[in-house]
């Protein structure tokens, strides 16, 4: 069996493909190591390519045939999913982008401005819910309740979150500009940040001020408070 230039393009986009998915972690118990090898043996290198065929045709029929345009990562990321989802409870894929997210989470600092925003839901837009201490949007005016209008001059009508993340996060030192409006003002401020390496603190206080974290809700009768 011979496969035509199309499909030789296509095993050989499916193994960078492949080289460029993130992560996927699975647990394989001991009795389904030997399973496993059983099962290969009585597999011939013909029958595991007529298997990789079918996946290969069928691949290709959605792409053709399909009455709506596909997009190849998406296909590909969900028979990967089904796979993994045929092993076991503790089994899971990791998209890239998830795993930039999970790794953000874990080193606990990224590249940025230092503002934590939400879709408002009244006004469908970027709205700062808090600036981070110490950041270069705390440094530069940015307050809880401000609009984010603009992002580096592009609007932010109809912004998505990732929309706004991939504009805000950049190289530290770095300058971007927003245009803020501030609470009870109708003018758009165009604030001018330099981007750096933002540290997210896991311990925090009761409320900041001059530099640090102030943990005394009551300093008189030394009521603290630590989140």
């Amino acid at each position: 069996m011979l496969f035509s230039q199309k499909r030789d393009w296509f095993w050989m986009s499916l193994v960078v493909f492949m080289s460029l998915t993130s992560a996927f972690v699975a647990s394989i118990p001991a009795q389904a190591q030997e399973a496993k090898s059983s099962v290969k043996k009585k597999l011939t290198d013909e029958q595991y390519y007529e298997m990789m065929k079918i996946f290969v045709d069928t691949f290709e029929q959605i792409e053709r045939n399909y009455v709506k345009e596909v997009d190849r990562r998406e296909l590909m990321e969900a028979a990967i999913k089904g796979m993994v989802g045929k092993l076991d409870q503790y089994s899971s894929y990791i998209s890239p982008k998830d795993l930039e997210r999970f790794n953000q989470s874990v080193e606990q600092q990224f590249g940025g401005i230092g503002i934590q925003v939400q879709i408002d839901p009244i006004h469908k837009r970027l709205t700062v819910t808090s600036p981070m201490p110490d950041s270069p949007a705390y440094k530069g005016g940015v307050k809880a309740g401000d609009i984010i209008m603009e992002i580096a001059g592009k609007s932010t009508q109809g912004f998505t979150m990732d929309d706004a993340i991939k504009l805000i996060k950049g190289k530290p030192g770095e300058a971007i500009t927003l245009g803020v409006k501030h609470l009870g003002s109708d003018k758009i401020d165009q604030i001018k940040l330099v981007r750096a390496i933002i540290q997210v603190a896991t311990v925090r206080g009761d409320h900041y001020e001059n530099a640090k974290w102030n943990y005394f809700v009551s300093p008189d009768k030394k009521i603290g408070y630590i989140r």
